[in-house]
């Protein structure tokens, strides 16, 4: 009986991990990307290396490391963006149709939500990449292409005060 319950237990867990862990992939090349995006912010520009921001799924993620830009995440998409002090932007989500989700004890000036911007982006350069899934065994692949982009946003607050990222420029690309 306890080598049956030990047995189902295994197999349990052999069948989640690739739920919980679909990031176990084993590639046959390894992917390096190296970018860089630039903004005015307060009077300054501000250059920010790849590993403190995104561009994925026409959604552009900004955390700059240095506090002397600003303390937090900026999330921006087409007509959507917000701001969330760090601490914060794991609490604050907005969906599909960008209505802004926050916790009801959040201090509503704490967030910055999208006044206007725009943001552009094109692709091309792509490559397909290949694996086996270490836990499952199947076969998966990713497309990795290179990405410029091009930004403005302004984000205001509950008290009308406002955050302007103009000029703005992202670089994304394969090595």
């Amino acid at each position: 009986m306890r080598n049956l319950r030990y047995s189902i237990l295994h197999m349990l867990f052999l069948i989640a991990m690739p739920v919980f862990f679909p990031a176990c992939v084993k590639t046959n090349v390894s992917t390096a990307r190296s970018g860089t995006l630039s903004f005015n912010y307060n009077g300054k520009t501000h250059t920010i290396q790849e590993a403190n921001f995104s561009f994925a799924q026409r959604t552009l993620i900004i955390t700059p490391d240095d506090p002397g830009i600003f303390e937090g995440t900026i999330y921006f998409r087409d007509h959507c963006a917000y701001f969330a002090p760090r601490g914060l932007a794991d609490s604050v989500w907005a969906d599909n149709s960008c209505k802004i989700y926050t916790p009801s004890e959040m201090d509503s000036t704490a967030i910055f939500f999208y006044q206007s911007g725009s943001i552009t982006s094109s692709s091309g350069n792509c490559r397909t990449e290949t694996g086996t899934d270490i836990l499952s065994g199947r076969t998966m692949s990713s497309t990795y292409c290179d990405i410029d982009g091009t930004f403005n946003l302004v984000l205001k607050n509950a008290q009308n005060k406002t955050m302007t990222l103009s000029d703005g420029v992202f670089h994304l690309h394969n090595n």
